[in-house]
């Protein structure tokens, strides 16, 4: 049996908070998954007029739900049948309305050869009509792209990672260069919790902020807040400040990361420390913005190869 549906409406939708439902079109298209994380009223806005529904009762549904009668008893409005009877309608999930900012990084993987990433930058874009990011390097040097090449793409904004596809319109070498993008006409949305962690092995250093001293260690796990590192000694107590290093490959050549933590819990058994090991929890002090841009894109990446 399917789920009833009634239209969404403005006060429903809180900025800043998950939706606690899924978002549907009226022709039962599934538009945003619960969880969903609205951060402007222009988003909310554009839901309302396109004539969005959730369920009746409230509960998470699949990729498809019954249109029913709204819990007041109002039939939805004929216009939002029309508007939304094709499958080419307007995505809720723009580029404008999710607010992406200038300089925000994304990966771009060529339809063709999926293996082969690159981590651009947006330079900006025109609604509707295209937008511009900066040339993908191969070796340090400007990659060879040709016009119409096909790229899937994923990029953090805040709480919600987004992926879409896009083709190359113009590859420009002046004044920069920078590719002209076609504007995407469906992005999907899944919100990512701060605290999803995925389980890494990466060899590091650490030792104190503000010293050069620093011995050897691995990360155990990552996330969008901190690390779990492994050492063969104590790295300090509750509060105290470190300074990690390492390298992840998010794009073509590895990039090195040098982050300020701070202690939040040594978690180290009695039975681990007759072993010579140690468990230090360590939350993200001060990550430089550029960093944090690529640190997403790397865990969304090893997240969504693991959904």
């Amino acid at each position: 049996m399917h789920t009833k549906l009634s239209p969404l409406r403005k006060n429903e939708v809180v900025i800043g908070k998950p939706l606690p439902w899924p978002v549907y079109d009226r022709s039962r298209k599934l538009r945003l998954r619960e969880g969903f994380v609205v951060e402007s009223i222009g988003q909310i806005e554009r839901l309302i007029q396109e004539g969005l529904f959730r369920p009746s009762n409230g509960s998470a549904t699949g990729g498809y739900a019954a249109i029913g009668r709204p819990d007041d008893g109002a039939e939805p409005h004929p216009s939002d049948a029309n508007k939304h009877a094709g499958h080419n309608s307007t995505p809720s999930v723009t580029i404008a309305n999710s607010k992406f900012d200038v300089g925000m990084a994304i990966q771009v993987s060529s339809l063709s050869a999926p293996d082969e990433r690159n981590v651009v930058k947006l330079v900006g874009f025109l609604d509707k009509q295209s937008i511009i990011v900066t040339h993908p390097l191969k070796d340090g040097v400007v990659a060879f792209i040709k016009e119409g090449t096909e790229y899937h793409c994923r990029a953090f904004q805040k709480r919600n990672a987004y992926s879409f596809d896009v083709v190359v319109l113009r590859s420009q070498l002046t004044p920069f260069p920078y590719l002209h993008l076609s504007y995407p006409t469906n992005i999907a949305a899944v919100p990512v919790r701060k605290a999803s962690r995925i389980p890494v092995e990466i060899i590091a250093s650490v030792g104190p902020q503000g010293r050069r001293a620093r011995v050897p260690c691995v990360v155990r796990d990552l996330s969008l807040s901190g690390v779990l590192i492994q050492s063969t000694a104590l790295l300090g107590e509750k509060t105290e400040y470190l300074t990690i290093a390492f390298r992840l490959a998010v794009d073509e050549a590895p990039t090195l990361f040098e982050i300020d933590l701070v202690i939040r819990n040594n978690m180290t058994s009695e039975n681990e420390k007759n072993k010579g090991i140690y468990r230090t929890g360590c939350e993200f002090y001060h990550i430089d913005p550029d960093l944090k841009r690529l640190l997403e894109l790397y865990i969304y990446r090893e997240l969504a190869q693991e959904a």
